[in-house]
């Protein structure tokens, strides 16, 4: 869990631009405690989480969010930054998609059948 949360805090670092050293700053802490964090060598304290929230731009729960553990996260953080209407096309497009598809298996496992029931003799 350290780990994740290490490289969590230096992914969310590096997207915004900043150093080791600027970011410690901004907490007022020590940039060798960003460091340990981000290597996954020391958790942190209620306050620490709260200093690094504040100086990412980020809730708390960000912090403990791990987008690489699963789709389901990667979407979630992709669509925090997509306009609703947006979403909404981009629904009606993957529910075409998924008819179209659901159509074409139909049709080729008829034509197998048929493949199957002309072979067969009867």
């Amino acid at each position: 869990m350290r780990k994740l949360f290490g490289l969590r805090v230096r992914q969310l670092r590096s997207d915004q631009q900043l150093t080791v050293a600027e970011l410690a700053l901004m907490m007022e802490r020590d940039k060798s405690m960003v460091a340990h964090l981000e290597g996954g060598r020391n958790a942190p304290n209620l306050d620490t989480l709260g200093r690094l929230a504040e100086a990412l731009g980020v809730d708390e729960k960000d912090l403990l969010n791990f987008p690489k553990l699963s789709v389901r996260n990667e979407v979630v953080e992709l669509t925090r930054r997509v306009p609703e209407y947006v979403l909404l096309e981009v629904q009606e497009i993957l529910v075409r998609a998924v008819e179209e598809l659901e159509r074409e298996s139909a049709e080729r496992q008829e034509r197998l059948a048929q493949r199957t029931a002309v072979r067969r003799p009867g």
